[in-house]
């Protein structure tokens, strides 16, 4: 297995390095022919954002239909009964037996049932210079890409920038210590012995 990470990351790093390479270069042909369209073209979308963004829906309706459901008496809200629990008598009435006793009597309504798809925002995810990260094989290696941060996220030079730019990486510093070997010896007695001030020097020469 190690051999074949050895072999296979770099391998697929540098893949996506050329993707990414490609991409941006594709990003910067597309806005210079947005720069140089005819008045009224519309212009012609990111190719990121229109392969990964996901757009949005307004409300719509989906089925419109006539349906009956079980009601309370007195009542045309088909959502508070569990219509599934509602038992059927052979005359066609609806009862809906309590868990602690009692049995209710419910009324057929007629609806216009109309389902309607909810508000979807669409969702535009992170670019993928901001979102790759493909580290050096081993620790203190060049990584293959190092992603942008988001203020370089729209502008396609940059990743080339980043693509281009000479990584540098120093070696890590290794850790130190101090050791200190004495050379020669230490002479207790002699040294208290000795003055250690001027004035000692100056009374010793009286």
């Amino acid at each position: 297995m190690r051999e074949v990470l050895l072999e296979m990351y770099p391998a697929a790093a540098q893949a996506v390095v050329d993707v990414l390479r490609a991409l941006a270069e594709t990003e910067i042909a597309v806005e210079a022919a947005n720069a140089d369209l005819p008045a009224g073209v519309e212009p012609i979308p990111g190719v990121e954002a229109s392969v990964r963004n996901r757009p949005g829906s307004l409300p719509q309706l989906l089925i419109e239909q006539q349906v009956t459901r079980w009601c309370y008496p007195g009542d045309a809200r088909p959502d508070a009964i569990a219509q599934h629990l509602v038992e059927v008598t052979k005359d066609d009435r609806g009862l809906l037996r309590h868990s602690r006793g009692g049995v209710e009597h419910l009324v057929r309504r007629t609806f216009i049932e109309r389902r309607h798809s909810t508000f979807d925002p669409g969702n535009a995810p992170d670019r993928l210079a901001i979102s790759v990260s493909l580290p050096g094989i081993q620790a203190g290696e060049r990584p293959f890409f190092a992603p942008l941060d988001r203020r370089g996220v729209a502008d396609p030079h940059a990743v080339l920038k980043v693509l281009d730019r000479p990584v540098v990486v120093s070696p890590p510093t290794p850790a130190e210590r101090v050791e200190w070997v004495l050379v020669g010896t230490v002479d207790a007695e002699n040294e208290q012995r000795r003055p250690s001030t001027l004035a000692g020097l100056l009374s010793g020469q009286a």
